[in-house]
Parts: structure tokens; sequence; C-alpha cells
């Protein structure tokens, strides 16, 4: 393992060829330096883990261009969008693009990109261009993803995506730093993710749950879903027979709904959970550490957050 927060192309050349590097974090600056010549030969062979921490989205994408990865199964970036980034969605599209690309058994993917720029203007933006290219990635087991921009991600976005993604273990969605978030998926869009991803046993999405919508039925038929874990941020629900009795049915494991820590009034969720067989406990929304920290099983979030193991524990032993 490598970590340094003083990386250069000259550094990247030389660790490119070390052979029992398997886990590298970097923190590049928003300028690495002139570009040193290509490495020959065999670039970053047992590379497996890849950890990124940025001030600068273009620091990023320079990084992807010119380094090659792969043999990379898992990578995290933590990046907040600067003066330097132009266009930043389609930088976003074109990271994504660079890593699917290069990384064809990636198993795990998570951003974090806390901060918009310019601070004053927060776009709409639909997560789907960003997620697309890693339909390629079908041994994908953990996606992440937590902007501070407007998520529009449909019923019919969602139910394309996930098709790609059978062992799809954890799938969350995080919009942050926004009071009135919009919301387009609804619970057809929360049966088609069940039904295409039947090793799903955390999520968080954004949903409407006003109501049931009336092909469920059909749409459900033959979903087993292993769910524990649903983050629900600030999705309506309306304290209904038929909403409780879907949440009952189709996530009969259900043990945690996680709820957007300024809601305020809990009382529509708590009563969802009163009617469900599990009787499963309401918890704050986790924070993006916390996120990280459960999905990499670094540091205690699993027995200080939940109060109980969760296991999530995806990456392997290196």
């Amino acid at each position: 393992m490598f970590r340094s927060d003083a990386i250069s192309w000259d550094l990247l050349s030389s660790l490119a060829h070390a052979k029992a590097l398997r886990r590298l974090w970097i923190y590049p600056p928003r300028w690495l330096g002139p570009r040193a010549e290509r490495p020959s030969g065999s670039i970053f062979p047992q590379l497996r883990t890849l950890n990124i921490r940025a001030n600068s989205l273009a620091s990023c994408t320079g990084f992807f261009h010119r380094t090659p990865l792969t043999n990379v199964t898992e990578i995290s970036i933590c990046c907040s969008a600067s003066e330097d980034d132009d266009n930043v969605s389609q930088v976003l599209v074109d990271i994504s693009s660079l890593i699917s690309s290069q990384c064809t058994a990636l198993e795990f993917v998570f951003y974090s990109l806390p901060d918009p720029f310019p601070y004053d203007e927060i776009p709409s933006t639909c997560p789907r261009p960003m997620l697309e290219p890693y339909q390629t990635c079908h041994q994908l087991r953990v996606i992440a993803l937590e902007t501070p921009y407007l998520l529009s991600l449909t019923d019919n976005d969602l139910e394309d995506l996930v098709k790609a993604w059978p062992h799809l273990e954890v799938f969350h969605l995080i919009q942050s730093g926004i009071e009135y978030p919009l919301v387009h998926l609804t619970l057809r869009g929360i049966t088609s993710l069940l039904y295409h991803c039947t090793k799903l046993t955390h999520f968080s999405l954004l949903f409407d749950a006003n109501w049931v919508p009336d092909d469920i039925a059909r749409l459900s038929r033959g979903i087993l879903s292993a769910v524990k874990y649903m983050g629900v941020d600030r999705s309506p629900v309306t304290p209904s027979g038929d909403v409780a009795a879907y949440f009952s049915n189709i996530m009969p494991h259900l043990e945690i709904v996680s709820v957007h820590d300024g809601q305020g009034d809990w009382s529509e969720w708590q009563w969802i959970c009163s009617q469900h067989q599990q009787w499963p406990a309401i918890r704050k929304n986790m924070s993006p550490g916390e996120l990280f920290y459960l999905l990499t099983d670094i540091g205690d979030y699993c027995t200080t957050y939940c109060g109980r193991d969760w296991g999530w524990r995806f990456h392997r032993s290196w």
C-alpha cells in the first residue's frame, strides 16, 4: 500500500513498476507538473484499489488519461469542483468513461462530490450519463454516488441502468445540500431495481412512495429481495395500508430505514415501519464518510452507527 499527498508524474512513473503495490491512495494537486515519458512495460500490474482525494476534477481527468488501470477492481474518488473545471457534468461523464474503459473487472465505484462550483448555481443533472459507461462492468457489486446536484433519474432510467448489474449488492445515489429536491422515481422504479438486482442488500434513493402503481403486482412477481437497509432521504410517503403492505411484502428482511437528518417529522415513515413484519428501525442518513467507512470496512462505523456489525466487507482481503 502507498499513500501520498505530494504526487507527481515522476513519482507515478516510479510506482507504476512496483510489482507488489496493490493499494494506492493519492492526493493530486491541481497541476501534476510536466508529464514524464509514459512508463513502458507492465504498468501497475498488481494494483487493485485506488483512492483519490482531490480539489479539482481536472486533476482527476489528467490522472486517468495518463495512467492505465487495467487490473483495478475498486475505485473511490472524493473531489470538489473548482474554477479550473468547465462543464462539470461532462467532466464527470468523461471520468466514468475513462474508468470503465480501462477497469473491465471493476467491482466497486464510490464518488463523493460534496461542493458545487460555482456555489450559487446548482443545476439539475441526470446521473444516467455518468452511470451509463459502467454498464460494461457487469461484475459491479457496489455503486455509491454523492452529489450536490439535482438528480433527475426516472423509473425507465433506473431500470435500463440496473439491468447491466446482476451482481449489485449496494446502490446509493445520495443528493446532498438541496433543501427541496425534485422526485422523479416511483415505487415502480424501486421494484425494477429489486427485480434485476437480486443480490441487493443496501440502497439509498429518493422516490415517491405516496402511491402504489396499479401494475405493481405483476412487476413484483417472483422477487425474493434480501434488502436490509433502505435509505429514503426526503422521499415523500403516505401512511396507507397499500404502501405499508408493499414494503412488507417486497422487502421482508428490511431492518433499517434511513431518513434525512433535517427532515424533522419522521412519523409517516415510522408508521410504515410499524406495519412491517420486521419492525425496521428508523435512523438518520449516513454521511458520505460513514458510508465510505462501512463499504470499505475501515474504522468502527459498523458498530458505532448501526449498533451492530453490518458486515459491509465487500473488498477482498489484500
